[in-house]
């Protein structure tokens, strides 16, 4: 689970940046919410099964 969580975390991250230089518009502020949203979700993620060991 642990390595398509940082998949994800690295894909959106990509795509985040990419979309700067290749989209205008209403599709690159739909584009940056959504690796936004994927950044935080997959981030929460990776923490909680990181504290989740621990305990």
């Amino acid at each position: 689970m642990k390595p398509v969580l940082w998949f994800l975390l690295s894909a959106s991250l990509a795509a985040g940046f990419v979309n700067d230089f290749v989209l205008k518009g209403p599709a690159q502020a739909a584009v940056d919410i959504a690796a936004a949203v994927v950044m935080v979700l997959s981030g929460v993620a990776l923490y909680l099964t990181r504290s989740a060991k621990k305990r």
